[in-house]
């Protein structure tokens, strides 16, 4: 599977809970709140299909959204907010970070030892 979707140029996934929202309005703090909240993400085996394609985009019941687009604005929203960066702008991007820096680990790096035992 890991060649599957490493190969691969996006990936869609499909959430019944997803499905059911709209997301027309949302800020994308709050989207990514559902996205990491959803019973997708927490499932194991699903890791590979978030951390390897180039793009991953989630099904809402309006649209499909970019989950590295999002990251990108919030990042620029929490530099600009600082209510958003100390209350769930950080935690949100972790949770991204953990999910698409996956690959990007090396099992030996301080860092990843830190990510690991901050989970």
């Amino acid at each position: 599977m890991r060649d599957t979707y490493s190969g691969s140029t996006a990936t869609l996934v499909l959430d019944a809970w997803l499905l059911s929202t709209r997301s027309a309005g949302m800020t994308d703090a709050e989207k990514m709140m559902r996205i990491f909240s959803c019973a997708w993400n927490s499932r194991l085996w699903t890791y590979q299909e978030g951390a390897l394609p180039d793009a991953l985009f989630f099904q809402f019941e309006d649209v499909a959204e970019n989950l590295d687009d999002m990251r990108a604005r919030l990042e620029g929203q929490i530099k600009k907010d600082a209510a958003l960066r100390f209350t769930l702008g950080e935690r949100l991007l972790f949770q991204y970070h953990s999910l698409r820096g996956f690959r990007n680990f090396d099992p030996r790096s301080e860092n990843f030892i830190l990510f690991i035992l901050s989970t």
